[in-house]
């Protein structure tokens, strides 16, 4: 399956707006308090999906600086479900990621399951897969409230123009 993208009527500051996308099919992964987390958990809502590691250095902690900064700059009627998909499983425990989470912000969600999951969820999405997790992908998915990509940000990522963007395509 390929993206297409075609100039659309939706014009975003900070990202790229996804006129037609297919509905995201299943997958299974564990949220930090060891729930199960499916597709069926993205509907009904909005939310932000960025995919990293806890022992990030640099590209993870800003990005989730930059979620939570957004996050607690949106009306809290429009607040997207921000979460955190671990590319490390193997160092990433359930323990290490809801400290990681919390970090930034207790209402965040983050995700471990196996390699082979979290890389199928990958290019279902479109999104860069690497054997390694050093070299992950910067890209932040909008969902929309059908569990289908609306919009892709990509780093850097600016809480102003982000905050923008979403009040445009929430509301």
């Amino acid at each position: 399956m390929y993206v297409v993208l075609h100039r659309s009527a939706v014009q975003l500051e900070s990202g790229v707006y996804i006129n037609q996308s297919q509905p995201i099919t299943h997958f299974e992964l564990i949220d930090q308090h060891g729930n199960l987390f499916t597709e069926t958990n993205l509907k009904d809502h909005w939310s932000l999906l960025f995919f990293g590691f806890s022992s990030c250095p640099m590209i993870c902690p800003l990005t989730m600086q930059t979620l939570n900064q957004t996050y607690e700059t949106l009306v809290k009627t429009k607040r997207p479900h921000i979460i955190f998909i671990s590319v490390d499983p193997e160092h990433d425990s359930l323990q290490r990621l809801n400290q990681f989470i919390h970090q930034f912000n207790p209402h965040f969600i983050a995700l471990r399951g196996e390699m082979s999951a979290i890389n199928a969820l990958q290019k279902q999405l479109h999104v860069s897969v690497s054997t390694a997790p050093m070299s992950h992908g910067t890209e932040v998915l909008l969902i929309n409230p059908e569990a289908k990509v609306q919009a892709y940000f990509y780093h850097p990522i600016q809480v102003k123009t982000l905050v923008l963007d979403l009040n445009h395509l929430i509301n």
